[in-house]
C-alpha cells in the first residue's frame, strides 16, 4: 500500500489521511538534538494494513535525515524500534 505520509512540523505530527481517517505518529521535540516519539494512532478499521510501520519508518527516517536522536516513548515505535535494528542507533542513551 503506498501512502502519502505528511509531515506537519506545526503540530508535530506525521500523518496520513485514507478515506477521511487520520492515522498519525506524534511527537515532542525535548531539545535541538533529540525527537519524542510518543504515541501512535491508527483509526480501528484501518488496523492490520501497515500504515503504523510506514508513519514510524517515515518519521525515523527523517530522524536519521535531520540528525535527530529518538526517544521511544510510544511503545509501538519502541517495538519497531526492535525488530528494525538499522533504527537502533537513532535510539537516545539515556
Amino acid at each position: 500500500m503506498d501512502l502519502k505520509i505528511e509531515h506537519d512540523k506545526k503540530n508535530q505530527r506525521f500523518f496520513v489521511k485514507k478515506n477521511d481517517d487520520v492515522s498519525e505518529l506524534k511527537y515532542k521535540v525535548l531539545d535541538d538534538n533529540t525527537l519524542d516519539y510518543y504515541t501512535t494512532y491508527v483509526p480501528e478499521n484501518l488496523r492490520h494494513q501497515g500504515i503504523a510501520a510506514q508513519i514510524t519508518e517515515e518519521a525515523l527516517q527523517y530522524a536519521r535525515d535531520n540528525d535527530y536522536q529518538v526517544v521511544a516513548s510510544c511503545p509501538y515505535v519502541k517495538s519497531y524500534i526492535i525488530e528494525h535494528p538499522q533504527y537502533q542507533s537513532l535510539l537516545k542513551k539515556i
